[in-house]
């Protein structure tokens, strides 16, 4: 993990959409004590303690010593202060945002816990990075960026579950996996962050639990999708190469025998002989 230990500001474009708005993001690192007032902010801030240690105080008597790996969520309105405390060193990337769809995780999911512990940072980082690089320019990128944010505060919530046990977040990882957009290779990080691990603990659980690896799984998964949607269409090798993340219809043919047994063209002749 490649920790920026600076100070940077990224101010958002400022469009609204149906996710919300932007405002800005960043990252900060500091040695020097800086709580020293309550202070309100006008919008939603979101951001993980990646390396040291502080508190966060607030007017509703939270008084909560911080580590790394833990997220603060701050609601507009709210006084509040967090920081460095004396011999703390601080490393911190946040997100800040508008609008009433975030609003409602306060409702539904977060229930305005300013503090949560997420464990590894690392497991975590890289997601909240690529966020703070998207660097949005119209209105479908700042969508687009919304909607990160909003899958990434919906599987924290998820990893958050005390009361799930590790075979029940396995399973919720398995049908996350199975949703996964079929032409896009799926984030193995965050599915594993779902369980609380790092990936290679949650892919040897996986194997263990379901008795096949995640990969080996994921490729069977969209040959037997790829297979349903031939019984229902007339789309080419090459069409449905792109359809499921294969680079050329020889791709995407090879892979399905290997699966499934049987090249997708013997399986169109079955099903029309079936027929």
């Amino acid at each position: 993990m490649n920790i920026p230990r600076e100070n940077r500001i990224i101010n958002w474009i400022d469009i609204e959409t149906p996710l919300g708005t932007l405002v800005y993001c960043g990252s900060l690192y500091t040695e020097q004590i800086w709580m020293e007032e309550f202070r309100r902010l006008e919008f939603f801030s979101f951001s993980i303690l990646i390396e040291g240690g502080g508190r966060y105080r607030d007017e509703q008597g939270h008084d909560i010593r911080l580590r790394a790996g833990d997220c603060i969520w701050v609601t507009p309105g709210v006084k509040h202060m967090y920081g460095c405390e004396q011999g703390d060193t601080w490393t911190e990337l946040y997100l800040c945002f508008k609008g009433e769809p975030f609003q409602q995780w306060t409702k539904r999911a977060l229930k305005e816990r300013p503090v949560f512990h997420l464990g590894d940072p690392n497991i975590w980082f890289p997601r909240w990075s690529r966020i703070l690089k998207s660097s949005p320019r119209n209105h479908a990128e700042a969508v687009s960026t919304l909607a990160k944010i909003h899958l990434l505060l919906n599987d924290i919530n998820a990893a958050d579950q005390q009361d799930w046990s590790f075979q029940e977040r396995l399973e919720a990882s398995k049908h996350h996996l199975q949703s996964w957009p079929s032409a896009q290779t799926p984030d193995w990080n965050i599915l594993a962050a779902e369980c609380g691990c790092s990936y290679e603990t949650w892919r040897k659980a996986f194997r263990a639990h379901f008795d096949i690896a995640p990969a080996q799984y994921r490729r069977k998964h969209l040959m037997e999708q790829a297979a349903l949607m031939m019984t229902r269409s007339a789309l080419s090798n090459e069409q449905l190469a792109d359809c499921f993340g294969c680079s050329d219809g020889f791709h995407f043919s090879k892979l399905f025998k290997s699966i499934m047994g049987i090249t997708p063209n013997a399986y169109r002749q079955q099903l029309k002989e079936a027929l």
